[in-house]
């Protein structure tokens, strides 16, 4: 679940990992050769992670989550260290205590769970699916906080990073609890504050989508629409179907799944449907390969997602010219 954003001098200047990184599942001989393997990459060039639900590596014996994702990883502008309490019973089996429950809500807090920092003229944002994250939360507190006082003409492109996602074609994670309850509290910030591009993994596959807000497509595509994708404002507000509220932004986030990396678990297998929903644009579950984002200037910004080039599996690949129309 990599992306990795570029300049036009370096092939590679920041890599960002959308979570399940070495699969270790509490086996810290696994953290340590996955290390081994990645470090002549991530030793020349900034890395920076999400936690998935393969993080959570409950331990056996205190039974807090996330203990080798804090202990592994220092990631920038924490706002203070992690706040960790006991997971709940129902999550823990004796055997393997809670290694990777798909489906999980715990009581973690700040460390690397959430942060936030900005690249060139990019302000990203890391948050967590495995935290609290309903209205009031420290995270969602954090994150309304840091959009509002967000400068949008020093900063105009607002990124974030996740491991769920809010929007899936692919069957297997498409209804799960921390998810829907993290798109119902949030999804209102993302479109009111004009969030341009969200990447997430979970699913072990690729998937763009258009511009949408609360299940509905708020803006066209200009020119090719398999090619390059508007981030223009819609015709009317983006109305929360299920709230009825009115959003003062006439946006909506462009959602990319780059969960291609490659995994013992292989790729999905099957899409909810076999049509696309209406705000699918792109959408692939057969080979491995991983995205490039090249923010140009405070308009446009270049998304390519790239095949494994050992791959045996058919041809695809991914290139879309973005257009933010959204520069405070």
């Amino acid at each position: 679940t990599t992306t990795t954003t570029t300049t036009t001098t370096t092939p590679v200047s920041l890599i960002m990992c959308a979570g399940d990184m070495s699969y270790a599942n509490t086996i810290q001989s696994q953290w340590d050769s996955w290390f081994t393997l990645i470090e002549p990459l991530i030793s020349q060039t900034p890395f920076i992670v999400a936690a998935g639900n393969h993080e959570v590596e409950c331990d056996l014996h205190t039974h807090l989550p996330f203990i080798p994702y804090e202990t592994r990883f220092y990631m920038p502008n924490r706002i203070q260290n992690a706040i960790l309490n006991k997971v709940e019973d129902k999550y823990f089996h004796t055997k393997w205590g809670c290694a990777s429950p798909s489906e999980f809500i715990g009581s973690y807090d700040y460390g690397n769970a959430y942060y936030t920092f900005t690249y060139g003229i990019t302000k990203v944002f890391v948050l967590s699916s495995y935290s609290d994250t309903s209205k009031h939360s420290n995270q969602y507190t954090w994150f309304e906080s840091e959009l509002k006082s967000l400068n949008r003409k020093k900063f105009p492109w607002v990124v974030v990073l996740m491991h769920t996602q809010f929007y899936t074609t692919f069957k297997g994670h498409d209804d799960e609890m921390q998810t829907n309850l993290m798109r119902e509290s949030m999804e209102p910030l993302f479109v009111d504050y004009g969030v341009n591009l969200v990447f997430s993994g979970h699913d072990h596959a690729y998937m763009r989508s258009k511009n949408v807000a609360f299940g509905k497509v708020v803006s066209s595509a200009c020119d090719d629409a398999t090619t390059t994708t508007d981030v223009t404002a819609a015709a009317t507000t983006a109305v929360d179907e299920e709230s009825g509220k009115h959003h003062k932004r006439q946006h909506g986030p462009i959602y990319i799944i780059v969960g291609e990396g490659g995994n013992r678990e292989q790729h999905v297998k099957h899409y909810l449907h076999h049509i696309p929903e209406e705000w699918v644009e792109v959408r692939d579950k057969t080979v491995y390969g991983f995205g490039t984002l090249e923010v140009v200037n405070e308009t446009s910004a270049h998304w390519k997602w790239i095949m494994d080039e050992n791959d045996e599996g058919y041809s695809f690949t991914d290139d879309a010219w973005i257009s933010n129309h959204f520069r405070g």
